[in-house]
């Protein structure tokens, strides 16, 4: 196998790919350069596709960020569609804020 190879995405991105051995020979390298802020992710491999990333800690945790907004979103598109799947009409808030403020509709058991 040779150590670095170009491994076509799907959207037609090209990933160049090193293997494990030239990953542990160049890792050093690699962590100073995050370091310095000049490091990009290194994509390792076999010969058959890519395995791993490395990245510098900076871009991994806006990563995860960017994941847990996608999520938040995905959970309010979810709650969303189910609202307005509901055939019940929806509680307008004024009536909502009317039925909490109205001391007749609360009881002190609870």
């Amino acid at each position: 196998m040779s150590p670095q190879y170009e491994h076509e995405l799907p959207n037609g991105e090209v990933l160049h790919v090193i293997d494990v051995a030239t990953a542990q020979e160049y890792l050093p390298e690699l962590v100073a350069s995050y370091k310095s802020g000049d490091g990009k992710p290194m994509v390792i491999g076999d010969e058959t596709a890519p395995e791993a990333v490395v990245l510098p800690l900076k871009q991994w945790l806006q990563l995860l960020d960017l994941a847990e907004q996608a999520e938040s979103s995905a959970r309010l598109y979810d709650a969303a569609r189910e609202s307005l799947a509901d055939p019940e009409p929806p509680v307008r808030y004024r009536d909502l804020l009317r039925t909490l403020n109205d001391p007749r509709k609360h009881t002190d058991d609870g």
